[in-house]
């Protein structure tokens, strides 16, 4: 785990309302030292921004109104510096996200993919890894 970033006192607001994608990723950040808000809902988001002063918003594009949080955070805290990351499964949505106004877009994690990269390279040790190629792709189930 020593590759993984150090964000200790991070407070993030992750808004992502598939519990399916929320617990891994709130659970990667917390592993990281971060402290994770979690909301389901854009007014769940406010609310934690009005009661934290959170430092990074993680915005998932699917929840009804994403698009709307960086107008509505930087409208409600003139001059704030949060960081604005979208999250989308579809690469197309990165242009949305750029003229909404987020800082950064990242795709949504295949979990399945994610962990059978990490197994992977946990048994081969990194340095003796051939490289993103050579991961083996997850079969459907």
């Amino acid at each position: 785990m020593s590759n993984l970033l150090d964000l200790r006192g991070l407070q993030v607001v992750l808004l992502q309302d598939d519990v399916d994608v929320r617990e891994p990723v709130a659970t990667f950040l917390r592993i990281s030292n971060a402290v994770v808000l979690i909301a389901d809902d854009i007014s769940q988001a406010c609310r934690h921004m009005e009661a934290h002063a959170p430092e990074a918003f993680i915005v998932d594009l699917a929840v009804i109104g994403a698009l709307q949080v960086p107008q509505q955070v930087r409208a409600s805290h003139p001059g704030s510096q949060i960081a604005m990351v979208a999250m989308s499964a579809s690469p197309k949505d990165h242009c949305h996200a750029k003229h909404a106004g987020f800082d950064a877009f990242v795709p949504k994690v295949d979990l399945q993919q994610l962990s059978s990269t990490v197994q992977y390279v946990g048994q081969c040790g990194a340095h003796k890894s051939r490289g993103w190629g050579a991961v083996p792709a997850t079969s459907s189930k």
